[in-house]
């Protein structure tokens, strides 16, 4: 095709390279130019058409956003962790109780227990009373009373001392256990009844060691006495007496071993319950043997205020004495009396038995409390 201007060559072109004339379309052999307006819907498919508005193929290959949901939370169910007992003790509840502190609790208000305090108090009102007499009486004659007469005096002050803080001690003990419901009671009032109990065994083994030391001095009186008269009448009765001597020796000799076990006993139980308080654990258990002694002595106390002529009777079959019943005083060697009772001494007897069942009978509850505790 040729320029119909210039005649230049313009084989495919709309315009004349040369002259820049525009060339037929028919000529070219191009379709003929349309209205974009009336050019039908599919005008141009499958052709790129640069003012047209392309579609984003990033956005339609890029996968959808996930829809956020919030997690449901659920509250973790609680299980309550199971206690077990550490070596040698009882375990803490969840609480923060302790099992074995209320048990002391429960045994220290006990009604049994405070008919054994008010008991107590009772007898050793009546033994506090009775032993200021004496000292007041010793004290009238101080200076005659020698060595022997002041420490007498002096035992009997310590005595009247102990037995008011005893009874203090057992108080403090009580009102402490009612006023901590959750066992933490103080621990004043069981140190009062532990310093006592150390007391009463220090002075026991004292008297003891004393009353030894005379019926020895008394036995070699009498070996002298009976190698002076030989075989006269006097003879019989000498050797009789030295024998009662020595039956009272080792009668004095056992009640003394009883006593020390008795107060050992004591002192340990009251440890044992102490540091139970303390620590939320059981520590050992409280001593039977000082529950037997309790219901013994109740029953003595009870034999010698029905018949306290028994009780003389008693001691003259174990110390042999029968025959001599009329011209020597056993009986007075173990401050037991043969004859009546006054009501003050009626009285005395009756509290101290009620306090000593009483007594034997809460050590015993305690123990089954620790038993189903410690179970």
């Amino acid at each position: 095709m040729f320029c119909p201007n210039c005649g230049t060559k313009c084989d495919g072109m709309m315009f004349c390279p040369n002259c820049g004339t525009k060339l037929d379309s028919e000529e070219l052999g191009l379709p003929p130019e349309t209205d974009s307006a009336a050019a039908p819907n599919n005008a141009g498919a499958g052709q790129y058409d640069p003012g047209a508005e392309q579609p984003n193929a990033w956005a339609a290959a890029a996968p959808a956003a996930p829809q956020y949901t919030a997690p449901q939370y659920t509250a973790p169910q609680y299980t309550a962790p199971q206690y077990t007992a550490p070596a040698g003790g009882s375990p803490k509840s969840p609480s923060g109780t302790s099992p074995a502190r209320l048990a002391v609790r429960s045994v220290a208000v006990s009604p049994l227990f405070l008919i054994a305090i008010i008991a107590f108090t009772i007898v050793s009102a009546i033994t506090v009373y009775t032993e200021i007499q004496t000292v007041q009486q010793l004290g009238q004659y101080s200076s005659y009373l020698g060595t022997e007469g002041t420490i007498m005096l002096l035992a009997y002050i310590v005595l009247i001392i102990c037995a008011v803080l005893m009874v203090v001690g057992l108080w403090m003990l009580y009102a402490g256990a009612w006023s901590h419901a959750d066992g933490r009671m103080p621990q004043t009032g069981l140190n009062i009844i532990k310093v006592v109990q150390i007391v009463y065994l220090v002075l026991i083994s004292a008297l003891f060691i004393y009353v030894f030391i005379k019926l020895i001095e008394l036995s070699s009186q009498l070996s002298q006495a009976g190698s002076y008269y030989g075989y006269s009448g006097y003879s019989s009765q000498l050797n009789q007496a030295h024998s009662i001597l020595i039956r009272a020796f080792l009668f004095y000799g056992a009640l003394l071993i009883i006593l020390i076990f008795y107060y050992i006993g004591i002192f340990r139980s009251i440890s044992s319950v102490s540091w139970t308080v303390v620590s939320g654990r059981q520590s050992g258990k409280v001593s039977v043997f000082v529950a037997i002694c309790c219901f013994i002595s109740a029953l003595i106390a009870f034999i010698a205020l029905v018949d306290p002529s028994l009780i003389a009777k008693a001691l003259y079959e174990i110390l042999g004495a029968g025959s001599m019943s009329g011209s020597i005083d056993v009986t007075s060697l173990f401050g037991v009396s043969s004859g009546g009772t006054t009501t003050v001494g009626t009285i005395n007897a009756v509290a101290g038995i009620i306090a000593s069942v009483c007594f034997g009978i809460t050590i015993l509850y305690y123990r089954a409390k620790l038993n189903a505790v410690q179970n």
